[in-house]
């Protein structure tokens, strides 16, 4: 009408056209065409085989927390042991491992064998015709369209390539002596297998056709590894090795001086639990423990107030700095280079919303006197203090900034926050001349630094059994001349005067 299409009727022809395509494009002959490639069918199904191994419970928890599971693992119906192949396929990876002495606690070769084993199974192939069965409307979606009307195009589909004339012109009569990679024999088995996804009823008079035609033809497609893939432990080995390498700490009860420290503590377990069942363990536990020292002292960068009430980065004090210790005394730094080192790594803490910044044993002055995280650490350097434990609730003091006097604000402890830093580590500390405290990032802090005292030295003597006291004594006396060169005659005359180094040592010779 003048060249002008009304709109409804424009639109109805843009159906029809779209329609008859679709239409046209549906057919036994293009169902016969619809074959993925061979590199896709192994890509596809080891990859959903490999996301139902990795996201079994045990193992995903432990070493593949980060993987999510196919869309199609849920619908796997197969009957395969995924459970026990998952466990011998970390096994095998944590057989390589030699951190911590993980390799030692599994058997990589029994480990190796299950999976051979399972490989070879009857079990391997029908599941991974399932994991195929899955993922062909995936491999080729246009498959989907037939599977809408399935019945119908298997009854179309199977009457089609039986009849004599098309196997005379489609299937070569001597198929059966042809390697099972030849593009027709694929054809042939995957036809069978789009017959058994329509409907599986008509497989069997498809595959007697088939064969009466080309005598001698065994089909593969219910009986093929689609998957072939060899399940090489280094595939893996990374997320095992980052499983090991996961840090678990165990904090001393109060008095404790050291912690614990272990590596791998999940996978651990899971050797334990999990490997013994299917003989995969030697019963050898790893050697993922470690003690660690508590220290004092702090981290670099700390602010310490000086007695002009300036501050300056910890590491940056030198000798003879004068500093603002607590109540306004002014003591001075030392030439003694304070620092502990930490070569494995540590924890620092923070109070409240402060960035972590102290080591656990170093004491703050709190309203209820000294006080440190762990306490035995600053007790042994400091036996004459009488150090409690911080914790939350306690009350610490610190500096209010700008004033004109030194004026102090109560801090309650609401959270004790911790860090993890990298080795090696360096904690920064101060000896000081006069009062034995100063403020770090405005806290009041003990100079906690061991200090050797005759009373000191005879209560840690006194602690000894007397044989132990025997050895000690001979020991220091041999040494007098060369501890007269490092610290003076004022060390042997405390020895002598507590009876360490003479009276001991004549009554040693008269035994």
């Amino acid at each position: 009408v003048g060249g002008v299409w009304p709109r409804a009727r424009l639109l109805k022809l843009t159906v029809n056209v779209t329609f008859s395509s679709f239409v046209s494009a549906m057919s036994t002959e293009e169902l016969w065409k619809l074959i993925p490639s061979d590199g896709d069918v192994q890509t596809q199904t080891r990859n959903l085989f490999l996301s139902a191994v990795k996201t079994q419970s045990h193992v995903h928890r432990v070493f593949f927390n980060g993987v999510s599971a196919d869309s199609l693992v849920s619908s796997i119906n197969s009957g395969f042991n995924y459970q026990d192949f998952a466990t011998a396929y970390v096994a095998q990876a944590i057989a390589r491992v030699t951190s911590y002495k993980f390799d030692s606690t599994v058997n990589g070769n029994a480990a190796k064998d299950y999976i051979d084993g399972q490989i070879r199974s009857s079990s391997w192939n029908s599941n991974a015709l399932n994991l195929l069965e899955l993922l062909f409307t995936r491999l080729e979606p246009s498959f989907q369209t037939y599977m809408n009307d399935k019945s119908n195009w298997a009854k179309k589909f199977a009457a089609v390539i039986t009849s004599k004339p098309w196997l005379s012109i489609n299937v070569a009569a001597d198929i059966a002596k042809a390697d099972p990679s030849d593009p027709l024999v694929r054809k042939v088995n995957f036809a069978l297998l789009k017959i058994h996804l329509l409907d599986d009823s008509y497989v069997q008079s498809v595959t007697k056709a088939f064969q009466e035609h080309a005598p001698g033809f065994v089909p593969y497609w219910n009986n093929y590894d689609y998957i072939r893939y060899g399940f090489a432990p280094d595939d893996i080995i990374g997320d095992v090795q980052n499983a090991i390498n996961v840090e678990h700490s165990e904090f001393p009860p109060y008095g404790g001086s050291a912690w614990m420290v272990y590596h791998g503590t999940a996978v651990r377990n899971f050797v334990n639990s999990c490997c013994p069942g299917m003989n995969l363990a030697t019963g050898k536990q790893p050697d993922n423990e470690q003690v660690k020292t508590i220290f004092s002292c702090f981290t670099k960068g700390t602010q310490i107030t000086l007695a002009s009430g300036m501050q300056l980065p910890i590491e940056q004090v030198t000798a003879g700095t004068k500093i603002l210790a607590h109540g306004g005394d002014i003591s001075t730094v030392t030439e003694e280079d304070v620092q502990n080192h930490a070569p494995d790594g540590h924890y620092t803490f923070g109070i409240n919303e402060d960035e972590p910044f102290f080591a656990p044993s170093h004491p703050f002055w709190t309203t209820d006197g000294w006080k440190c995280l762990f306490p035995a650490p600053a007790t042994e350097e400091n036996p004459h203090i009488n150090f409690k434990q911080l914790q939350i609730g306690d009350i610490v003091f610190r500096i209010v900034p700008n004033t004109d006097t030194l004026v102090y604000k109560p801090v309650r402890i609401r959270k004790i926050s911790m860090k993890r830093v990298d080795c090696p580590f360096t904690f920064h500390g101060l000896h000081l001349d006069g009062a034995r405290s100063y403020h770090a990032n405005g806290y009041v802090v003990a100079a906690n630094y061991p200090v050797l005292t005759e009373k000191r030295i005879k209560e840690s003597f006194q602690k000894l059994s007397e044989e132990e006291q025997l050895k000690v004594s001979d020991g220091l006396r041999s040494m007098a001349p060369e501890l007269n060169k490092l610290f003076g005659g004022w060390l042997e005359q405390s020895l002598t005067k507590l009876g360490i180094t003479s009276d001991i040592k004549q009554e040693s010779q008269l035994v």
